[in-house]
């Protein structure tokens, strides 16, 4: 994957540091699940694009497709817009598809 300033992701102050796997928002930490940080790459990585649920669920849970159902993305995306905060709302959902993060502050 390849990010915007070298190993970090960048969205206002919403910043995702590839080598910890840790996600900041105005340089405070925010704990998230691997599997939270994940999605939240994913859809920072594709800004404005929908992704599919089971395009996501493949990515994050990859062989341990066992188990998983499609409540547990709906959970972690539920626990991510609450974690996010004020970031939560970017994260649109589109019904019958996935997912989308949506730049609300630009014109795409």
């Amino acid at each position: 994957r390849k990010y915007d300033h070298g190993d970090r992701l960048i969205f206002h102050d919403l910043k995702l540091d590839n080598a910890s796997k840790s996600a900041f928002v105005k340089g405070k930490n925010i704990d998230l699940s691997r599997q939270e940080y994940e999605v939240l790459e994913i859809l920072l990585f594709n800004r404005g694009i929908n992704i599919t649920r089971e395009k996501i669920i493949d990515r994050v849970w990859e062989s341990n497709l066992y188990g998983v159902n499609d409540n547990t993305l709906t959970v972690t995306i539920k626990r991510l817009r609450e974690k996010l905060g004020d970031y939560g709302k970017y994260i649109k959902t589109s019904r019958g598809i996935g997912y989308r993060w949506e730049n609300l502050d630009e014109k795409l």
